[in-house]
């Protein structure tokens, strides 16, 4: 965290000219720099968990979204799409979005 920050007022007087107000959360820009004005915005919380790089980032049609947010695009159980990549390994789009049982699925 950058020294001027360490004074929690003039920390809070940055949030809140910022956007900050509940429901939102501090994010920072680049995830190798540290904490500072430059290097951070205020952003929900649903954003900041699909920043993590922990994601699973999956490309379809060109464009790359964490599987979260895939999996509510498609209204599609997160727990099933997540267990078919890290489990069993799948990284096929079909595969791991099928609606059916996978044991039940004929490969041709």
């Amino acid at each position: 965290m950058c020294e001027e920050w360490m004074d929690s007022q003039v920390f809070i007087g940055w949030a809140v000219k910022n956007g900050w107000r509940p429901g939102l959360t501090i994010e920072r820009i680049d995830v190798n720099k540290g904490y500072s004005p430059e290097n951070c915005t205020i952003i929900p919380y649903a954003l900041q968990a699909q920043n993590k790089t922990t994601n699973i980032r999956i490309k379809i049609n060109g464009e790359e979204k964490c599987l979260s947010e895939w999996c509510r695009i498609f209204n599609f159980p997160f727990k099933r799409a997540w267990k078919r990549y890290h489990v069993f390994g799948y990284r096929d789009v079909e595969t791991i979005f099928y609606e059916g049982d996978l044991r039940r699925r004929s490969i041709s």
